[in-house]
């Protein structure tokens, strides 16, 4: 494995964003902004219904939901995707493949960079943040699990970005598609409400699925609003998951090398 050309993806990446100050610091303010909006919505019902609280969660609860669920927004990203949909429309696709490293490792290290100074300067200090106002108490278990839950939403969403990304080799464009799955990920993983809202057999559904542990597991692992039980069950069914979405990911390079291959003649 060529580590240093990985970690030089990661160094231009990087680069590429700090070039870029404006798109980057716009791209996290339109992340805030629908953030915002939820707030906005969720303290329209609160206080309209005259509820003082919704399954456990108080309004200000909520408020501390939706930070942490911003916080987890700036890693979770769809670069992937975009990346392989650029390289496709530019022709850039068979330079890339031809080069000594595994190519999806390197689009992979490429979004990474992008993520890694998102956490950095948005994420983390947002967790901190929410934190110290909610003066949560974190056992060692919740934090452990927390980081695992991350690492395995990163892993899972990474992975969902590069089999849509592989799409651009059949259909070029493929910008409604990624915004679309986005979507979906955003309504089935605790993006528009925490997922303990639903009824409880949907709610169980929904933790079956790849999409909970992406931002309402590790949400309500740091408020503290979900059990032990749930958050050793939605790790290990986002483990079969991971596994399963690789193996998927697998086939659909190997297809889409064959293309790159009869592309290039």
């Amino acid at each position: 494995m060529n580590v240093g050309s990985y970690l030089g993806a990661i160094e231009m990446s990087i680069k590429a964003d700090l070039a870029y100050k404006a798109d980057y610091l716009l791209n996290l303010f339109f992340k805030f902004l629908q953030v915002l909006l939820l707030i906005f919505i969720w303290t329209a019902i609160y206080l309209g219904t005259k509820v003082s609280s919704i399954r456990g969660f108080t309004l200000p609860d909520i408020y501390l939901y939706f930070l942490v669920v911003y916080a987890l927004r700036s890693l979770m990203n769809m670069n992937l995707p975009y990346e392989m949909e650029d390289l496709v429309l530019d022709g850039n696709i068979a330079v890339n493949y031809t080069r000594p490293v595994n190519f999806p490792l390197q689009l992979f290290f490429m979004g990474f960079g992008e993520d890694l100074l998102s956490i950095l300067l948005t994420g983390i200090p947002i967790l901190i943040f929410a934190l110290a106002i909610s003066h949560a108490m974190l056992s060692a278990f919740s934090i452990a699990a927390f980081v695992i839950e991350v690492l395995l939403a990163y892993a899972i969403i990474s992975v969902i970005g590069f089999l849509i990304g592989t799409m651009s080799l059949k259909f070029v464009y493929i910008s409604s598609l990624i915004n679309i799955t986005w979507l979906i990920v955003l309504l089935l993983g605790g993006g528009v409400m925490p997922l303990n809202f639903f009824p409880a057999t949907i709610q169980h559904m929904l933790l079956m699925l790849p999409f909970a542990i992406v931002l309402y597991v590790p949400a309500a692992t740091f408020l503290g609003t979900i059990s032990n039980s749930t958050i050793l069950f939605s790790i290990g069914i986002s483990t079969v998951w991971l596994v399963v979405l690789l193996g998927i990911a697998t086939v659909a390079w190997n297809r889409a090398r064959k293309l790159i291959a009869s592309a290039r003649g």
